[in-house]
């Protein structure tokens, strides 16, 4: 994916770098609550409709309507963001992203707060944009979701890599068991017990499933 170590100043310049974030917390992180999905949207190619100082409106947002029609966002696109339901606000923000065709989309739980059809529709969004050849790299402690659209799932405990399962591997029972199996490598290595169990020890907290991705070769 790059052929030297990245380091980006703040995120406008990863962006420009084709590596863009969806935030776990939307509300605080991902979008301006106060303005419209389309403004929201138009954000990261916003200099695109700028001549001569002047912003190109109807442009800009004749832009954005094909990038939320093509996410199939639904709502009222012309109020604030806010009061569009999770999953719309979500669909919004990848709609906002993947629009920039980036080489590296991170996710941090990314269907959070969603109902079940929106679920749905944002894993095909995701793996439509792995498919066109998008780098993509999630973290999240829902086994299930792993389960369903990762060929590779990286388990973390203590900051290192504990456990890594590939292809047939990569199932909910799979990755529940390696997860709860770590639990036990992370108390014997710093050889305490979890208060849970009664040893009266430092608590040992269940090790997060912190990265896996679709379409790991764009990776290697």
């Amino acid at each position: 994916l790059f052929v030297r170590s990245f380091s980006p100043k703040d995120a406008a310049d990863a962006a420009r770098t084709g590596v863009v974030f969806v935030a776990e917390d939307r509300k605080t992180d991902g979008f301006i609550p106060q303005l419209n999905a389309r403004v929201n949207v138009a954000l990261p190619v916003l200099r695109e409709f700028v001549t001569m100082g002047w912003l190109r409106r109807r442009a800009m947002r004749l832009d954005a309507s094909r990038a939320l029609a093509e996410l199939a966002v639904r709502g009222n696109l012309d109020g604030p963001m806010l009061r569009l339901s999770g999953g719309n606000q979500q669909k919004a923000l990848l709609a906002k992203w993947l629009q920039t065709e980036p080489a590296l989309l991170l996710l941090h739980e990314p269907t959070q707060g969603v109902d079940v059809g929106a679920r749905e529709a944002i894993f095909g969004l995701v793996r439509a944009a792995a498919a066109r050849g998008c780098a993509t790299v999630c973290a999240s402690s829902d086994y299930e979701q792993l389960a369903l659209i990762c060929d590779r799932v990286l388990i973390f405990g203590e900051g290192v890599i504990v456990s890594e399962l590939t292809g047939s591997e990569v199932t909910k029972e799979q990755i529940t068991a390696q997860s709860l199996s770590s639990i036990a490598a992370v108390a014997l290595s710093l050889r305490v017990l979890p208060r849970e169990r009664g040893g009266g020890g430092t608590k040992v907290d269940v090790p997060g499933v912190a990265l896996f991705t679709i379409a790991a070769g764009a990776l290697t």
